[in-house]
């Protein structure tokens, strides 16, 4: 047993008061005179025996009482050593999705192999391995490696940037982080965005330090269409591969406002040519002064620059909302597709708040795109970056919690209590 607060056993102390009072009532004894003690009856011995067995109870239990509270706020904890081995190796999962992967540790030994995931299960070389396409958290997994009975772990990963979140923990556990090299620059096709007379072919180049686009502007006969129209066949380094087309239709932009507002037009007029020519998407801006009608059918965004009412819209919406705490130009409104123009626009704001990125960040032309991104990210961090820290006392490592005792404790007191009270109303009986 261990205790996690011994410094409450000065508590056992207290014991003392219970056994006081019992030594103290024993010395009250009065003697009565009587004239005669023709009426008085005698007193029976073996009652007289049973009352004195009784204070002796009562004074254990109370004792019993007191202990069993210290014991509880010492808060007592069962322990028992591990069984540890000497070196666990632990194999992101996505090392060994291949044969090629899981040939580099075949000199590994089977004893002590497990993989990078919740609960770390054991690695058969044999088995069949299901990879996920989800990154592990190497710092949430790292938290958990204490559960592991070892004196060393080492961890064979891609050392991924995207899969060290959170602050980084101090684990008692001795973990030696090797990461594994990936492959080097690989530029990959994402997606094929035709044009009236052109394909812009959109690439990714990912490497362990970076990760970058590339737009490439071919004519439509140079590239080889399947029988639908619908995708293209590509050649890359790793072979053909087939590229998805996707038909860019113009964006539709309504901008609402009012003639006091006329000059903050301009501005996001200017501001949408801007962005037009910078993506090289067809941007359609319909501007609407705030009196007339307004059918939004067609729209894929809006901007609201007068008092107009917008509720129950289902498209992307930018209002003229002046707030002088908001720390940005462009800020998240109350639901997920309303957004707020914080500051009226000058020439001076325009620059200086960097209107045109904001914008950009607000339409999110390549949300889709962004989404593949994520599963192409190989970026890596070093080891010193994904290197957990250790406490200065790491001896309890090696021992393993296995129950905490204060509610059978409290089970104990709670009929140590009861059985008091029976007592002492039996005693007074």
């Amino acid at each position: 047993m261990t205790l996690l607060q011994p410094s409450y056993l000065w508590g056992l102390l207290a014991l003392a008061i219970p056994i006081a009072i019992h030594l103290w009532s024993l010395k009250k004894v009065r003697t009565i005179k009587v004239g005669s003690t023709q009426f008085i009856a005698e007193t029976k011995s073996k009652q007289s025996n049973s009352i004195q067995l009784n204070e002796w109870w009562l004074l254990a239990i109370r004792c019993l009482i007191i202990s069993t509270l210290v014991f509880i706020l010492a808060k007592p904890h069962s322990s028992k050593k591990q069984r540890q081995q000497d070196i666990v190796y632990v194999f992101e999962p996505s090392l060994l999705a291949t044969e090629d992967g899981r040939a580099r540790f075949i000199q590994i030994p089977e004893e002590g192999r497990r993989l990078l995931r919740s609960g770390f299960p054991d690695w058969q070389v044999d088995t069949y391995m299901n990879v996920s396409d989800e990154v592990p958290n190497y710092w949430q997994l790292a938290q958990q490696m204490v559960q592991i009975p070892a004196d060393s772990i080492v961890v064979f990963t891609r050392a991924f940037a995207k899969a060290v979140k959170g602050k980084r923990p101090e684990v008692a556990a001795h973990i030696n982080w090797i990461p594994v090299d990936v492959e080097s620059t690989i530029s990959e096709p994402l997606v094929a965005i035709a044009k009236k007379d052109s394909i812009a072919l959109l690439t990714v180049q990912r490497s362990a330090t970076s990760l970058a686009f590339a737009k490439i502007k071919t004519s439509n006969n140079s590239v080889s269409f399947n029988t639908t129209k619908d995708s293209i066949e590509i050649k890359t380094e790793r072979g053909l591969r087939t590229v998805p087309v996707q038909n860019q239709k113009p964006l539709q932009v309504t901008l609402i406002y009012d003639k006091a507002e006329n000059a903050q037009r301009v501005y996001f007029e200017a501001a949408f040519r801007a962005i037009a020519k910078y993506t090289d998407r067809d941007i359609q801006l319909n501007t609407i002064e705030n009196s007339e009608s307004v059918a939004l059918e067609e729209s894929d965004y809006l901007v609201v620059l007068g008092n107009r009412s917008v509720a129950d819209l289902e498209i992307p919406t930018l209002i003229y909302r002046s707030d002088a705490f908001a720390k940005d130009l462009i800020v998240p409104g109350n639901t997920a597709i309303v957004s707020f123009l914080t500051k009226k626009l000058t020439p001076q704001i325009v620059v200086e708040e960097h209107l045109v990125e904001q914008m950009l960040q607000w339409l999110q032309l390549d949300r889709e795109i962004e989404d593949q991104l994520d599963a192409l990210d190989i970026r890596t961090v070093s080891v010193n970056q994904l290197q957990t820290t250790s406490p200065a006392d790491t001896g309890s490592a090696k021992k393993r919690i296995v129950a905490d005792m204060s509610d059978r404790l409290w089970i104990l007191l709670l009929l140590l209590l009861v059985g008091e009270r029976l007592l002492a109303r039996i005693r007074k009986q």
